[in-house]
């Protein structure tokens, strides 16, 4: 549909009109399409109906598989102390702290 609407409209125009666009469609080196140019397509605002369909088409193909949000840090108590890593959970506001060495002591507080 995308390209339908680019061949229409650059029907008169120079062709780096359609290069402009269809670039979000070039797969990039693992043969994945750039998302992210993909997704700013959706921000244009454009009024074709076929623009708008095949709008309408990337939204209903993303998928959410999963988020994390969480901070990390790596404290040590003097210059010749090992390095500790301590991440914060803020979704679920669990706390984890484990040194490099392995240790690990998970402590959670709701």
């Amino acid at each position: 549909m995308v390209d339908e609407c680019v061949q229409e409209w650059s029907a008169d125009s120079q062709a780096e009109i359609r290069v402009i666009v269809m670039n979000a469609f070039r797969a990039e080196k693992d043969g994945q399409v750039n998302r992210g140019a993909l997704l700013n397509l959706r921000k244009l605002d454009i009024k074709d109906s076929r623009w708008k369909r095949a709008m309408e088409a990337v939204d209903d193909s993303i998928e959410v598989l999963g988020t994390k949000r969480y901070i990390r840090f790596y404290p040590r108590p003097n210059h010749q102390a090992a390095w500790s890593s301590l991440s914060l959970d803020v979704a679920t506001a669990s706390l984890q702290v484990s040194d490099l060495r392995g240790k690990s002591n998970a402590a959670t507080k709701n």
